[in-house]
């Protein structure tokens, strides 16, 4: 390595801002997962391919691993796999990979070449080829015309091509990084540009090819997750009905995602990356204009030091801290930074013993009275099943100046991750740690100030506090919340999580718990409201009478008050609503919405309306879908200002489409006609949220994991 190249390396080693890598040895070997992984993947899909364009014209009845064409390009595949290899990744360097955490999912517990072999071509890169097979071709049987049949093969074709091209620029941002040649995190702003030139020819050359009668033609079938491809996204023309989003321009996006996150998982299994010191990561959040929490988690118990200066090198220090990490709170430590200024960048880490944490930063608010604009990101849902987290990289790219992560930060009653499900304090730190095994979501902490609040799924899912017989798990859940986020906790009661805060006069965030006061849903306290053990889709009149009891709360009577008092008290011109569950109604199964609390519901929105609160928006998540909600109203709901409902993710989470009732499925492609104030949607995909906000306007962008732009929305302030 040269000395200047040495210089870097040392310089990121010193900072914590990469992982450069010890034994050279060990690096060959990730770096040939990476690079003969791909090569597998692309072989792999090729071999299926021209199988089934074969079908496609009726030449072969079905395409499988043993077809007689298929079966030796996968044999010669595995070979030059397995002694590329062979060659590279010896059984002690596979093992110290493994015990370094080096390898990812889903290989992450081999420790011999062979299974790391077998691995790659069944469970990773051999899998992520066959789905991105089933999303283009499902069909079983022949196409008769011939301009259907080339569409099919071109999509197929250049979906290939882009999920190698993000392999390819993937891994050699990853193989810098872990060199030590750049500080991260990947993608840069280079690789970032590749993708998207490989994204642009994938459209490109798809619509050269195909048109909306082609990719609608009932002779093709794409499969999961663009079976469903023309109804799951919606975008109202104004004063219509009609979707202005053409059916191949819905295609594209689906399949692009698609090939994106398939390709994206092969990298995940050789380049997890993570920290040499302080593996967790760090983060910063509860920014005020002059304070902000740090949070990280030692590597063992025992002291630890938090530096925070003006400027990355920290030739500026402006605050040492000396810490404790305390094996009682999983080694986690915070710290509240106070006597900064307003408007500023800090950059912190920790240290302990002789390592040293990467390099976080935070943007302190502005001072209560400024009206300089500004721009936050928003989203949730995030189940470590779903890694690798790469939609949020959409947001770390972009710089926002904080970022509102709203709602099931975990998945703690979901054990297909392998982690079982929570049942005590250590489960939560478990399943905490588990998602901060995750680069993405690591890097965005790191990279922006943080403001959370949780949901359901951090304790049980729809979980109600005033259950007396979760007591115990709500406790542990709420400990492991405020241990693992860097947020200011309550000092009179240290389990309130609700609180607001101003970004100068333009915007005033309100955080809500809608989980801990609330009241048994109506399923729990009327059997009318279930049949055959399952709530019932449409509440009848006796279910109906339940929910509109006035005596069931949602946010129970001291948070409501709190929040009436600060929405009409803000002198902010937005006001922002962070929720979880949607507060508008979508009529089927509405037990855990703010639908099933209709009495509050109306009380609130009628609080807002004869009060004049202008500018009010909800900014919600738990449902898994991207939505756009022009007008947020009920019957006999008082004249007032428009309220308006934004909703954002998942992150990584079953989509609301795959969750639906099968009763309900029929009825999507009507979706618009039920719902004329929504005017865009997009309820099968993973995706992340920016607004830009200045006194007069908020603009909306939607992000999917691609960095292709879903939606943008501009509303302007009353």
């Amino acid at each position: 390595m040269s000395r200047s190249r040495l210089a870097v390396a040392l310089l990121v080693l010193s900072t914590g801002a990469g992982s450069a890598w010890a034994v050279s040895g060990e690096l060959k070997c990730a770096d040939a997962i990476a690079s003969h992984g791909r090569k597998y993947f692309k072989t792999r899909f090729r071999a299926f391919s021209k199988c089934e364009n074969r079908q496609a014209a009726g030449q072969v009845v079905s395409c499988g691993p043993a077809d007689p064409l298929v079966a030796p390009l996968l044999s010669s595949a595995a070979t030059r796999l397995t002694n590329a290899l062979t060659s590279k990744c010896f059984d002690p360097t596979v093992a110290t990979l493994n015990a370094q955490g080096r390898i990812g999912l889903p290989c992450q517990s081999v420790t011999t070449t062979a299974a790391l072999i077998t691995c790659i071509t069944d469970d990773a890169h051999g899998a992520n080829a066959d789905a991105l097979i089933t999303t283009t071709y499902d069909a079983a049987g022949a196409i008769a015309d011939a301009d259907v049949r080339k569409c099919q093969a071109t999509v197929a074709k250049e979906a290939r091509k882009y999920a190698d091209a993000r392999q390819k620029y993937r891994r050699g941002c990853d193989f810098r990084l872990s060199q030590g040649l750049i500080a991260g995190p990947c993608p840069d702003a280079a690789t970032q540009a590749a993708f998207d030139t490989a994204l642009g020819n994938f459209v490109l050359r798809v619509g050269l090819r195909c048109t909306d009668a082609t990719v609608t033609d009932p002779t093709i079938d794409f499969g999961f997750p663009c079976d469903e491809f023309a109804d799951k996204t919606f975008d109202r023309v104004p004063a219509t009905n009609n979707n202005s989003i053409p059916p191949l321009d819905r295609l594209v996006r689906c399949v692009a995602a698609a090939a994106a996150g398939d390709a994206d998982l092969g990298l995940e299994t050789a380049y997890p990356l993570r920290e040499a010191a302080f593996a967790y990561g760090v983060a910063a959040g509860d920014a005020t204009d002059s304070s902000f929490m740090a949070w990280t988690r030692a590597d063992a118990p025992g002291a630890v030091t938090l530096e925070v200066a003006t400027d990355a090198a920290f030739t500026s220090i402006v605050d040492t801290q000396n810490l404790n990490a305390a094996g009682a709170d999983d080694n986690t430590v915070k710290a509240d930074v106070t006597g900064l200024a307003a408007s500023t960048t800090y950059y912190y880490r920790f240290t302990q013993g002789l390592g040293t944490s990467r390099t976080g930063k935070i943007l302190t608010a502005p001072v209560s009275a400024s009206t300089a604009p500004f721009t936050f990101a928003w989203t949730g849902d995030s189940n470590a099943f779903f890694r690798p987290f790469n939609v949020l990289e959409q947001i770390t790219s972009r710089s926002p100046d904080a970022w509102l992560y709203i709602g099931d930060t975990i998945y703690g009653d979901d054990p297909r991750s392998g982690t079982g499900e929570a049942a005590n304090k250590a489960d939560f730190y478990t399943k905490y740690k588990e998602n901060r095994q995750d680069a993405s979501l690591r890097d965005l902490l790191a990279a922006v100030g943080t403001y959370t609040i949780w949901d359901d799924h951090e304790v049980t899912n729809d979980f109600y506090g005033t259950d007396s017989a979760i007591g115990a798990l709500l406790g542990d859940g709420n400990q492991a919340f405020r241990d693992y986020m860097p947020l200011r906790e309550n000092g009179g009661d240290a389990m309130q999580l609700y609180r607001s805060f101003k970004w100068g006069d333009v915007a005033e965030f309100f955080l809500i718990d809608a989980r801990q006061y609330r009241s048994a849903q109506a399923t729990v306290t009327e059997p009318a409201c279930i049949s055959m053990g399952e709530p019932v889709v449409l509440p009848g009149a006796t279910c109906q009478a339940e929910i509109d009891n006035p005596a069931r709360t949602y946010l129970g009577a001291t948070q409501l008050a709190w929040l009436e008092n600060g929405l009409q008290s803000s002198t902010a011109t937005w006001k922002f609503v962070m929720n979880g569950p949607l507060i508008s109604t979508l009529l089927f199964q509405p037990y855990d919405r703010w639908d099933g609390y209709t009495a509050e519901r109306f009380a609130l929105l009628d609080f807002i309306a004869t009060n004049d609160v202008r500018n009010v928006i909800f900014l919600s998540t738990d449902i898994h879908a991207a939505i756009v909600n022009n007008v947020v109203d009920l019957p006999g709901l008082s004249p007032g200002p428009r309220i308006r409902e934004m909703v954002s993710g998942a992150i990584g989470m079953d989509p609301i489409f795959r969750e639906l009732p099968a009763s309900i499925l029929p009825l999507v492609p009507a979706l618009p006609s039920f719902f004329p104030s929504i005017q865009w949607f997009d309820i099968d995909r993973f995706n992340v949220a920016t607004v830009s906000v200045d006194q007069t306007q908020a603009d909306l962008t939607y992000y999917d994991n691609t960095g292709g732009v879903l939606k943008t929305y501009a509303i302007p302030a009353s």
